[in-house]
């Protein structure tokens, strides 16, 4: 029995990867062994470019996705990506692949013919046929080519398209069972032996930080850490704060990343067994001078714990993720200001619920070839917007597997 590539094991790939990112896609290959030739990205972002540039030097940059020409390509054997996702996410419109004009796109033949006549289109999530548009042609080349796709859950109606479309239906996996992180999402691939990972039990305090930690990586990054040495609560930073704060546990899982994950501020962390899990929405105020019984009404109205000791996904709001200490004896937060500690997560945290090596988003390269430093909330952004390497690495490893010890005998 051949692999799809119909080559031998451990062969090197032509890898084209598309919405590449911080080439979170080279990572997971690493990860699972597989042997690289060309890495072909297609990535717009300056600094997602800037951090694979200088993690990956040789790496092959190709521009955007709607201009990748595979003609100026050499066989590509696997094709991976994550087109935008912000028109399917049920936290995002669920309009879909649609045009201004609010024309469903359903088929790759409509999208060309839209594109042609030069209709203008609805978000991001239109790309997911420039995909298909790729991988279309490089089916005519290499009919064994691999294939890679992944999104967010989305209605059945869009899942559906996305099936017929891809030609397969998708495997749903939680970043949780690799990760301190709740991320589901969808993949759509040919590669054999697709399956879920082990759990490995990763709860949010295995891979929080230190304040010991923080200040260290302010002393080391100071033009990127902007506010981290803020640990002491004042009336300054606890008043008033933005609604959509979360609220999570840390024998529990974050949320699901997003490109501004971090928030606003670096006040002093304090995480203990009398944080609760769960989602706060809503403003408040902490400050002597706001009514108490006002507070209250305002912030456990808002409380959501959650009871199978997770959080919710990290999202692109930045805002939206914070670690703050509950009341011990009840779902109230504290609003006595010397009682109430949070931060938001570091990037060095979210990294580590990507399972990205540390610091891997800290620097970058330009394309004079100088070392540049990765601002937070560039690194934020990028990593909402990636993969968890674990999951990816852990689905790749099936490129090689058909081929055992006992298909080999037999071929010989």
């Amino acid at each position: 029995m051949n692999t799809p590539l119909n080559t031998p094991l451990n062969t090197p790939l032509n890898i084209l990867s598309l919405f590449d990112g911080m080439s979170n896609g080279h990572l997971a290959l690493d990860k699972a062994g597989i042997r690289i030739n060309e890495y072909f990205s297609s990535e717009i972002d300056k600094y997602s470019q800037e951090v694979t540039r200088y993690n990956y030097p040789r790496t092959n940059f190709i521009g955007s996705v709607t201009e990748v020409d595979i003609k100026n390509l050499p066989k590509i054997d696997m094709v991976i990506g994550g087109s935008p996702c912000q028109n399917l996410s049920f936290s995002g419109n669920k309009k879909g692949l649609t045009t201004t004009c609010n024309i469903d796109i359903v088929t790759l033949d409509q999208y060309l013919d839209l594109k042609k006549n030069n209709f203008q289109f609805e978000g991001q999530s239109y790309l997911f046929w420039e995909y298909m548009r790729i991988l279309t042609d490089l089916r005519e080349i290499n009919p064994d080519v691999l294939f890679f796709l992944e999104n967010v859950k989305m209605t059945k109606k869009w899942e559906n398209m996305f099936n017929k479309a891809v030609g397969t239906r998708p495997i749903v996996v939680n970043s949780a069972l690799v990760s301190a992180q709740n991320r589901v999402r969808l993949y759509w691939s040919n590669i054999p032996n697709l399956s879920q990972p082990q759990d490995k039990g990763i709860v949010l305090k295995d891979i929080l930080e230190t304040e010991f930690d923080i200040i260290g990586e302010c002393e080391t990054n100071h033009n990127t850490t902007k506010g981290l040495c803020h640990h002491v609560a004042d009336d300054n930073n606890l008043n008033c704060h933005e609604s959509g704060k979360r609220v999570y546990k840390d024998t529990g899982k974050s949320p699901t990343l997003n490109t501004q994950t971090g928030g606003y501020r670096y006040p002093k962390v304090l995480v203990d067994q009398k944080i609760l899990c769960g989602a706060m929405r809503g403003r408040y105020l902490i400050d002597d001078r706001q009514d108490s019984k006002m507070l209250t009404a305002r912030t456990t109205q808002y409380i959501e714990v959650r009871h199978d000791n997770k959080t919710n996904c990290l999202t692109t709001v930045q805002k939206d993720n914070y670690i703050v200490q509950m009341d011990q004896d009840s779902q109230k937060v504290r609003h006595q200001k010397d009682e109430l500690f949070y931060r938001k997560l570091t990037p060095l945290e979210c990294e580590r619920l990507q399972t990205v090596p540390d610091r891997f988003t800290l620097f970058g390269t330009d394309t004079n070839g100088k070392k540049t430093i990765i601002s937070n909330s560039q690194r934020y952004k990028m990593l909402g917007n990636g993969w968890t390497v674990d999951v990816i690495a852990h689905l790749f490893r099936g490129v090689y597997e058909p081929i055992q010890e006992q298909d080999l005998l037999d071929e010989w």
